[in-house]
């Protein structure tokens, strides 16, 4: 389980719950938890190679510094949203110090791109040094209202190198 000493079962565990957890909510659907648990894909995982790829445990305080030169991928928990994802009520975003990782950003020399919530509070950490895009998706809550989400797509290139076509600008046409 998700207490076991063994960082195998406890990662198998925890894929295991997210794999049956409705948006990364344990515990806290109906829906899911009658619905068939399936392991599509788990197969692959066995063979997954990739040698630029690292995982690491802590707090992007921490580990951002030490990947200085690298383009990073970050998915904050949403600004506006905070109390109601992951944990029991919340519990594990509602102290997420949004000001820091901006400031912790702003010293990122690799570059990054990241989804957060659109939202006037975060346009305003990260106006004036990033590039803003907006993609909106369908979206549905509990199975019946549809409406369309829009999600802030920031970026900051490597300081060294600014392509003269983005991935973004390739991606959002």
């Amino acid at each position: 389980g998700l207490d076991s000493e063994d960082k195998w079962e406890r990662a198998l565990s925890f894929y295991i719950a997210i794999k049956g957890s409705y948006s990364g909510k344990i515990g806290c659907s109906t829906v899911r938890s009658r619905a068939e648990f399936r392991l599509v894909g788990i197969d692959k995982l066995r063979n997954f190679h990739a040698p630029n790829v690292s995982f690491c445990h802590g707090s992007c305080f921490d580990t951002i510094p030490l990947h200085e030169n690298d383009f990073l991928y970050l998915d904050p928990p949403y600004y506006e949203t905070v109390s109601h994802y992951y944990g029991k009520d919340g519990a594990l975003h509602k102290s997420f110090d949004h000001e820091k990782f901006c400031d912790t950003l702003k010293q990122h020399k690799g570059g990054f791109v990241m989804s957060y919530d659109n939202s006037d509070a975060v346009r305003a950490l990260y106006d004036g040094w990033t590039e803003f895009r907006y993609l909106t998706f369908p979206y549905q809550m509990s199975g019946t209202k549809r409406y369309d989400k829009t999600e802030l797509v920031i970026v900051k290139y490597p300081e060294k190198v600014k392509p003269k076509v983005t991935p973004l600008e390739a991606f959002m046409v």
